[in-house]
């Protein structure tokens, strides 16, 4: 049967319209590819030339980076099928990482920062797989937000100061900003801190939210932070992990810096331009003329709450919260005649929210008999929510007070030279130098490599009236494998070796410790035990031992020279747990220090 010709000629128009619509996708497909290619070729020469115009270390020519604010043109799936027919094998022995810092492929959020990658010349292709292959293998998902805050990752800002040189230090990180808790903060952090932001050094840390505590919730980025002195960013320093933290909302680190950059950009370190004033303070009998009253209300008790002044004829005033630490508040108890300071905070718990602030700044160096031999800011500065930035304290009449042995340091002290194999469980806990990690990340034969250890002993007794106690209640306590029980406390001691010219050129610490009674005088019971989830302490009369032996106990000194320096041990530096006085808390003695041979001696006691 033969067709009518009306259909035979429908059938011809029906494919030349079909081949004609498949030739148009394929020549618009073809041309979409091709100009997403050269916007990626375009990028990466932008790169490129801000990189050599800002005197940076240039990266490879064909490794690509996507600038902050930069539109990304491709969808995963178009850039996966872009470049499936070419995707090279990667190499054996270098599996592909997840990209650290990945935060989101919003236009305005930080993009991430991929490592050198193996480029295969000047096309892009292999630059776009490897793109694919770190997105695809991302233990960090992007999340696209539509309203992010401006800011790249890893930069800095201060909040709550004078001025752009102190405050409180924030971080940008996942397309939002964070704070810094003041676990180990110190003067090592704030040096990097200060030259980030564009300031020749630090002037000092400050901790507990010296510069005021926002209003809201507060997130916390960094906890525990490590730096060595030779980082060019605080991200690239050692830390728990982003958002790894146990920190209360008033331990926010600070810092005070001085000595503007003239160019912050520069590769050399620039000339030093006027300096910022430090924060001009007085003494507390200079301005009262002697004529001062101290009291507590709003507490509980008569022992506890809120610390108001009175000063000559004036009304009776708050005290600001900022920078009010267990060494003021132990001042303070001790000249109301009440022991000793348990807790020293910041809140409005104990009313007062009305009353007028007389006071800013107060500070003591602990030894003060009475409150009115401290120090305060000349003119009242008190950022932060006025409703619960008031000094209150809870004082006891009992307390413990710890002692470290100086003689068991300098008879048990010796060196010892170890493979990273056996360390592994230490490098946890951030008890090796920088270079044991770079070792791990960059030799394959890492772990036959050797460490330098300085090994000893540390025993602290408590010779005061009360029990001492961790600081984190027994539910924050975390289980570590390695170590096989509870750690109770994030920082208990910490270890330096400091050269002839002050300078720190070794750090080690204790950073998660087990307290328990290893030993007590006669007549006395242990009474704390890490075994078993026991309670953990040092009772009155006995001692916590950490031998020689033990798991990071050590300082690692494989990166010094031999000669002459300073060995310092201090135990609870960071005053978080209340004693009855620190000035016996810190251990100091010489180190000589000669090729296969190092030995402690002259050691004394001081404050921290």
């Amino acid at each position: 049967m033969r067709c009518p010709v009306w259909l035979v000629v429908g059938a011809a128009v029906l494919a030349a319209v079909a081949g004609a619509l498949a030739r148009q996708r394929l020549t618009g497909g073809a041309l979409q590819r091709l100009q997403q290619l050269r916007r990626l070729r375009r990028l990466r020469e932008q790169r490129q030339r801000r990189l050599e115009a800002d005197h940076q270390t240039s990266v490879e020519p064909d490794v690509l980076e996507l600038e902050a604010g930069a539109e990304v043109p491709l969808a995963l799936s178009n850039v996966a099928a872009l470049v499936a027919p070419a995707t090279p094998t990667p190499p054996a022995g270098r599996p592909v990482a997840p990209a650290p810092g990945f935060s989101a492929l919003s236009p305005a959020t930080q993009p991430p920062q991929l490592p050198t990658a193996p480029t295969l010349g000047p096309a892009s292709r292999s630059n776009l797989t490897y793109l694919v292959q770190r997105l695809e293998h991302s233990t960090e998902r992007p999340s696209v937000s539509t309203t992010p805050e401006p800011g790249v990752e890893g930069q800095l800002r201060v909040s709550g100061g004078r001025g752009p040189f102190e405050g409180n230090v924030e971080i940008f990180h996942d397309g939002r900003w964070g704070y810094i808790c003041d676990d180990e903060w110190d003067m090592a952090e704030a040096e990097i801190a200060c030259q980030q932001l564009g300031y020749q050094t630090a002037q000092k840390p400050t901790h507990d939210g010296f510069y005021g505590h926002p209003e809201g919730e507060i997130s916390f980025w960094m906890d525990n932070m490590y730096c060595l002195g030779n980082e060019r960013r605080l991200s690239q320093c050692r830390f728990d992990g982003w958002a790894q933290h146990d920190c209360a909302p008033s331990e926010l680190a600070g810092v005070s810096c001085r000595g503007q950059l003239e160019d912050a950009k520069a590769t050399k370190a620039p000339a030093l331009t006027t300096a910022e004033p430090a924060v001009p303070k007085t003494s507390l009998w200079h301005t009262t003329k002697g004529r001062l009253k101290v009291r507590l209300r709003g507490g509980r008790v008569p022992s506890e709450g809120r610390l108001e002044l009175k000063i000559g004829d004036d009304d009776w005033g708050l005290v600001c919260g900022d920078g009010w630490s267990m060494l003021t508040a132990n001042v303070a108890c001790r000249t109301l005649g009440l022991g000793y300071a348990a807790a020293a905070l910041q809140t409005g718990f104990f009313g007062g929210n009305g009353s007028t602030k007389v006071m800013s700044g107060l500070e003591c160096i602990g030894n003060e008999s009475v409150l009115i031999n401290c120090r305060h800011d000349e003119q009242l500065f008190c950022p932060g929510d006025p409703q619960t930035n008031i000094a209150t304290v809870v004082c006891q009449p009992e307390m413990a007070d710890l002692v470290p042995d100086h003689e068991a340091m300098m008879q048990s002290a010796y060196l010892e030279d170890r493979q990273l194999f056996y360390l592994q469980c230490a490098m946890e806990e951030n008890c090796l130098a920088a270079s044991a990690y770079r070792i791990r990340k960059e030799n394959a034969d890492w772990h036959v490599m050797p460490r330098r250890l300085l090994r000893f002993t540390t025993k602290v007794a408590n010779r005061g009236s009360a029990a001492f106690r961790p600081l984190l209640p027994k539910e924050a306590w975390e289980w570590h494998a390695c170590h096989m029980h509870y750690h109770s406390m994030e920082v208990f001691s910490t270890y330096e070796v400091i050269d002839d010219s002050g300078r720190r050129v070794a750090e080690g610490h204790k950073a998660s410790f087990c307290l328990e009674d290893s030993s007590c005088s006669a007549g006395v019971e242990p009474g704390f035990s890490c075994a078993n989830f026991g309670d953990q302490g040092i009772s009155v009369g006995c001692a916590d031992s950490y031998a020689h032996n033990i798991d990071c106990q050590w300082l690692d000194v494989t990166d010094i020279d031999p000669g002459r320096y300073r060995l310092r041990v201090v135990i609870n530096g960071e005053y978080k747990v209340g004693e009855q006085s620190w000035e016996n808390n810190a251990v100091t003695c010489d180190f000589n220090y000669q090729t296969t041979v190092g030995t402690v001696t002259n050691c004394h006691l001081g404050r921290p």
